[in-house]
């Protein structure tokens, strides 16, 4: 048997969140601005099987190891296998720089351009349970210190940008400002650094602590990263003003250069069941895994509209 339960103790999470920014103009059109973020959390939830006791033995890294048997001996209430509680135990801290580039609407143009260079980590793993966007789950139930690591949203490094562009010819070549004239022309970036990557073992239960987030000894939560993200978008349209009717022609490209995406990979790594040891060789990057999903391939968009 199991039961879920929520510690009496239970507080509700509390964050501590800073930003300071500084802009300056530049010229009539143009403006940059430099800001920083910092966020302290406490208190974040974090489930935990507070059932079992008297470790029989230790991985190689020190985790214990739990026996299978349901008694008074190995489980604080032998009336259950595991008891999965929720407590406000975890922490996080987060921190950036960012950077911004603008330009208003000014001849037909506009853009804005932005990078953050970031950094997360928490001692909180949060799974699926409480969370939109789960991590693996805790993984050592003597000390969570041991799951302190990069936040399972954790980018490095972020680049996007925007650029609407709106040209006009005002010269006498008819068939140029028959091109350029009315049309619109949109492109939306984004660079970013790969979300952090959780090596699991397999067999994936090697502590018998009934959580099933176990990862090979020595291996730190998030450890790797998927693939670098390079996505570019673009959006194109053109009216043609008929009396009082505006047909517009709208064509849309996603993902314009087709580049291969990583939205996750099978990060399990075999080990030695007693040690919690790899039998092979570990990987250096989120790369080196077998691709389990992407984003989006190349897509086409035709539309029309009209406007009276």
């Amino acid at each position: 048997n199991s039961l879920n339960t929520v510690s009496r103790d239970f507080q509700v999470a509390r964050m501590w969140q800073n930003n300071l920014q500084v802009e300056r103009q530049l010229g009539d059109s143009y403006a940059v601005a430099v800001g920083t973020t910092y966020t302290r959390g406490y208190n974040l939830p974090v489930i935990s099987n507070v059932n079992v006791i008297n470790p029989i033995g230790r991985l190689a890294d020190g985790r214990p190891i739990y026996s299978t048997a349901v008694n008074a001996g190995t489980r604080m209430d032998p009336r259950y296998n595991v008891i999965n509680m929720v407590e406000s135990l975890g922490e996080s801290d987060y921190r950036n720089l960012t950077l911004q580039f603008t330009r208003r609407a000014s001849d037909g143009v506009q853009f804005d351009f932005s990078y953050t260079l970031g950094k997360s980590d928490d001692t909180a793993p949060t799974t699926g349970t409480l969370s939109v966007q789960g991590d693996a789950g805790r993984s050592n139930p003597e000390d969570l210190e041991y799951d302190r690591g990069p936040n399972v949203l954790d980018q490095r490094h972020t680049f996007v940008g925007s650029i609407i562009a709106t040209p006009r010819y005002g010269g006498n070549n008819r068939l140029l400002a028959g091109l350029l004239n009315g049309t619109i022309v949109g492109m939306a970036m984004q660079f970013a650094s790969g979300i952090p990557v959780n090596l699991r073992t397999t067999p994936g239960e090697i502590n018998n602590d009934g959580i099933g987030s176990d990862r090979p000894a020595g291996v730190p939560r998030n450890a790797l990263n998927l693939p670098a993200r390079y996505n570019v978008d673009l959006r194109l349209s053109r009216q043609v003003p008929i009396g009082r009717f505006r047909p517009e022609v709208i064509a849309e490209l996603t993902n314009l250069f087709n580049t291969v995406q990583w939205s996750g990979v099978t990060a399990t790594v075999p080990v030695a069941p007693a040690t919690g040891l790899p039998t092979g060789t570990l990987p250096t990057s989120g790369d080196m895994l077998p691709p389990s999903g992407g984003y989006e391939q190349r897509q086409f968009q035709l539309g029309f509209k009209v406007s009276f």
